[in-house]
């Protein structure tokens, strides 16, 4: 179980966070917009560097995914083609992360979460996740986008084709994931 305590190592190296430790706080130097650079920083270390990054919410959003990779539930999908991502290597990290309607939903309705970060990091760890795990607890399918962000080259439009991709990806497999994409909503921070 993860708490207010626990630091970065030992997120780093729980087995059920090594596929998705790189979208906690996804950028392109890959240290969590300087956040996951010291391994020994808590999660309430993390709340203290960033007052308004709630310790307590980053404990239920890292809680619920633990639950989900307990029961073995996909959890990361790649938005784009294995094609596509070797046409274009920035595609890569346009993942969309799981957390599906608690269970007896099969009618829940789907939403699709885009933390911020000013275009320079996605900081799913403090908005998207907590978030996308109380949705979840009301009914609600929700898939937290890790999208493109600055780097090399010019950014936009790229944000608003991965949540167009995000999209087509979810209705294309609409009744592999068990979702319905009729009457989806976006959300952003």
């Amino acid at each position: 179980m993860i708490t207010e305590a626990t630091s970065l190592k030992e997120l780093k190296m729980h087995p059920a966070m090594k596929e998705i430790w790189p979208y906690l706080i996804y950028n392109n130097a890959g240290d969590g917009a300087g956040n996951l650079k010291d391994d020994n920083l808590s999660l309430s270390g993390i709340q203290q560097k960033n007052p308004t990054w709630n310790a307590s919410d980053m404990v239920y959003g890292l809680n619920t995914i633990l639950n989900l990779a307990e029961a073995r539930k996909p959890f990361l999908y790649s938005v784009y083609s294995e094609k596509e991502r070797a046409e274009d290597s920035e595609k890569e990290c346009v993942k969309l992360m799981f957390f599906p309607a608690k269970e007896g939903k099969e009618d829940a309705k789907t939403a699709i979460l885009a933390a911020g970060g000013g275009y320079g990091a996605v900081c799913s760890l403090c908005e998207a996740f907590p978030v996308a795990a109380k949705m979840r607890e009301l009914g609600i399918h929700v898939f937290c986008l890790n999208y493109r962000v600055a780097g090399k080259g010019a950014l936009f439009p790229k944000p608003m084709e991965d949540m167009a991709a995000a999209y087509a990806f979810l209705k294309k497999n609409e009744k592999e994931l068990g979702i319905c994409m009729k009457d989806y909503a976006a959300g952003g921070f």
